[in-house]
């Protein structure tokens, strides 16, 4: 929510929209990204440590977003019938679009709402961008305005509470439009780890 209703084209990597994660890589061989074949290599002749680059290339890797796209938890998470090109996750029997498709809170079904959003108004797309509480280290919040209408957007990047600071009141008539809780309470001085929520106000 907070990079999708900001300024410019919003895109969605492929597996973003169901929550897809890094694969598991436990070896070199699994890899298919040339440079980071060809760094582990020079590292390795050097003597250097690969295990702390194996750590390394599991958390950054271009090859984590060409795993197939899970679509079900049958063989090959329903991407082929043959072999896949590239190993699947193996944690695709819990992550995948057909669960997520029949769960209400699923991200699947928070990335719909959000698109939703995001074409019910012109203020989402045409709107000037404003930051809020700019050297706030666990939130970011901007606002989008158009004509008559602004709409506040709140992500805490963190997984800790977080305070806003606005310089205005929120005002009563403010609407809740979109929120990843379950309950449409917003609290700006309370705001809860990785809480997002859009106010219309």
């Amino acid at each position: 929510m907070t990079y999708f209703l900001q300024q410019g084209t919003p895109f969605i990597y492929q597996g973003q929209e169901i929550g897809m994660t890094n694969y598991p890589f436990e070896s070199i061989e699994t890899f298919n990204d040339v440079a980071e074949k060809n760094e582990y290599h020079i590292v390795k002749e050097q003597g250097g440590d690969i295990n702390q680059l194996l750590n390394k290339y599991n958390m950054e890797n271009r090859d984590n977003s060409r795993t197939p796209m899970q679509w079900n938890d049958t063989k090959n998470a329903g991407f082929t019938n043959g072999r896949p090109w590239f190993p699947v996750n193996p944690n695709y029997k819990v992550i995948n679009v057909e669960r997520q498709r029949h769960d209400n809170h699923s991200i699947l079904q928070f990335y719909k709402k959000l698109i939703q959003l995001k074409k019910s108004d012109d203020v989402y797309t045409y709107g000037t961008f404003n930051m809020m509480d700019n050297h706030n280290s666990k939130l970011f919040a901007y606002t989008r305005k158009l004509n008559d209408k602004t709409a506040l957007i709140v992500g805490n990047l963190t997984d800790q509470m977080a305070s806003l600071e606005l310089p205005f009141e929120l005002n009563d008539t403010a609407q809740v439009k979109l929120h990843n809780y379950q309950h449409n309470k917003i609290d700006i001085k309370h705001v809860k780890p990785y809480e997002d929520f859009v106010l219309e106000l």
